[in-house]
């Protein structure tokens, strides 16, 4: 009786604890030239891409490259800029801060989207931004 008690109680905690850890599951926000969903009154559309030197898929490159793109942000519906970001490992946790200061929520990370692959060319409509947070 004894037993089953310690496990019923253990089952409870961990039930417990694995509802916790879904609460800080990842939530995504695309941003493409259509736009993206507004958040806290901050819309924010790909302008365009640009420099896109990233490493191909399948390829080995002795630097892993870049992307630049120009964000259009509107606040309130009103358009206030045009920013320009360059992402790469060096750039990373500035360009995490503009979006968080953006949404005002912590950012984990943004990516570009799709990725090189040998051969092939990305029409500039299919870019997008992937953002974490």
């Amino acid at each position: 009786m004894k037993t089953l008690l310690i496990l019923t109680m253990l089952l409870v905690n961990f039930y417990g604890f694995a509802q916790k850890q879904n609460n800080n599951a990842a939530k995504i926000l695309y941003i493409t030239q259509k736009g993206t969903i507004c958040k806290n009154g901050v819309y924010l559309r790909l302008k365009k891409v640009f420099k896109d030197s990233r490493c191909p898929e399948e390829a080995q490159c002795i630097w892993a490259g870049e992307v630049s793109a120009e964000i259009n942000v509107y606040k309130n519906k009103k358009f206030t800029e045009t920013k320009t970001l360059t992402f790469n490992s060096e750039n990373a946790v500035a360009n995490n801060k503009w979006f968080s200061d953006m949404y005002q929520t912590k950012i984990r990370n943004v990516y570009v989207y799709p990725n090189l692959k040998i051969g092939t060319l990305i029409k500039p409509e299919n870019y997008l931004l992937k953002v974490i947070y």
